[in-house]
């Protein structure tokens, strides 16, 4: 079908060309995107999204949905990840004239390990703290959760919309208040009697 375009290039590199010698192109395109640290997918209107995660824009758009403890067929499932996993992310590359570059975020390590990756193709040193900087706060987002909601509701949103979430768990000590998430995954199954379930998987914003 008829595919539009969704492309933010400001802050990836220029890729002026690139050799496909084994597995398909969709594979080498995802390459490329992890060259950034960018996202590239299809979403429902058929549009081809090259971006970086929407959590790192300077304004933030308005949260779409707040799901709330009635929204839930059953209680939130919690994966609490570690705020600690990377002290430091170290680039090193080249720019595509040769010239080497690099960059790091934070420019003093914090509590945790000292990433340092190479190879990479950027145009800048600037670029690659960039990139270095949107790894960094990825990689020390607090929580990812499954929610599972009735009814077909996952087919008005769309991957990486902005989710509030207040929900409260004295088990799991979380009390929150419209604390803000990123759909990474939608499903929905449909169910008997022409019912459905929609199940959201969601990444915490990163600060």
């Amino acid at each position: 079908g008829f595919v539009t375009l969704n492309l933010d290039l400001t802050n990836s590199s220029a890729v002026t060309e690139y050799q496909l010698k084994q597995g398909n192109f969709w594979q080498r395109m995802q390459e490329i995107a992890n060259i950034d640290f960018y996202l590239i997918y299809m979403d429902k209107f058929n549009k081809l999204n090259y971006v970086p995660h929407p959590m790192f824009q300077a304004s933030l758009p308005t949260s779409v949905f707040t799901i709330t403890s009635s929204h839930l067929l059953e209680p939130l499932q919690f994966i609490r990840r570690n705020t600690e996993s990377v002290g430091q992310i170290k680039l090193h590359g080249a720019t595509p004239q040769g010239l080497q570059i690099s960059g790091k975020y934070p420019a003093n390590p914090t509590a945790g390990p000292i990433i340092s990756k190479s190879d990479y193709l950027a145009t800048s040193s600037a670029l690659m703290t960039t990139i270095a900087t949107r790894m960094y706060k990825f990689e020390n987002r607090d929580y990812t959760i499954t929610a599972k909601l009735p009814v077909a509701v996952g087919l008005l949103l769309d991957l990486l919309d902005r989710i509030a979430v207040t929900y409260t768990s004295t088990v799991d000590g979380i009390t929150w208040s419209a604390k803000k998430f990123w759909i990474s995954k939608i499903t929905v199954e449909l169910k008997e009697n022409f019912n459905a379930q929609t199940t959201l998987v969601l990444d915490a914003e990163a600060s």
